[in-house]
């Protein structure tokens, strides 16, 4: 079902025929992201090539694990996307992988293995309680609320599912506007890149 935002945005799931869109959007969103400005490709054009690929596996198996795939459409333009788990205490499976190999390869080893060290440093401080993780959000550069009116319907849908909800921000802005959102800190860890990353945690509401 799609649901008209306050800033006119239409939210609806995200379909197969959205993916491409959708991955050239998280593409541009997290160009210049703190976390893989200091573990991604030095520069921008294979950043941006590893960045579309690993997108689209990200995508693929979001679908393939029934997540929550919304986006944010203005004038029929794919303005942002967020991806949720609503098992997010499992993790990812092993052959979640599979799919990203395709990433990996043309990232390299050197940026692999720091990723890897990111990942691991994070995965230790996941919760193990039930609750859905608010894995990826992006918008497009200028698309004004189109976060927002994601984040607020995702927390719609998790809070229907009586789930809580976790999220990792990787920049002292996003974390304060997650706060705006209903959000709390749950922890700061500072990774050996030197990059902090905030751990946030949301308690669910009861449906209205």
């Amino acid at each position: 079902m799609a649901v008209q935002s306050a800033n006119r945005a239409t939210v609806r799931g995200v379909t197969r025929a959205d993916e491409r869109a959708a991955a050239r959007v998280l593409t541009e969103a997290f160009m210049q992201d703190p976390i893989w400005e200091s573990t991604g490709p030095r520069w921008r054009w294979h950043r941006r090539l590893v960045l579309a690929a690993l997108y689209r596996a990200e995508l693929r198996i979001a679908r393939w694990r029934s997540a929550i795939r919304l986006g944010a459409f203005q004038d029929g333009r794919l303005d942002a996307v967020i991806l949720v788990y609503p098992d997010g205490e499992r993790g990812f499976p092993w052959w979640a992988w599979l799919p990203r190999g395709a990433a990996c390869l043309l990232a390299g080893p050197v940026a692999v293995t720091r990723s890897i060290r990111v990942v691991s440093e994070l995965n230790r401080r996941h919760p193990t309680e039930p609750h859905a993780h608010f894995w990826m959000l992006g918008s497009r550069p200028g698309a004004i609320g189109a976060g927002y009116a994601l984040m607020r319907a995702a927390a719609a849908r998790t809070d229907a599912l009586d789930k809580d909800g976790y999220l990792e921000a990787t920049s002292t802005e996003m974390a304060e506007v997650k706060e705006l959102l209903g959000w709390r800190v749950r922890d700061r860890v500072r990774l050996r890149t030197g990059k902090q990353v905030t751990t946030m945690w949301r308690d669910r509401r009861a449906p209205r």
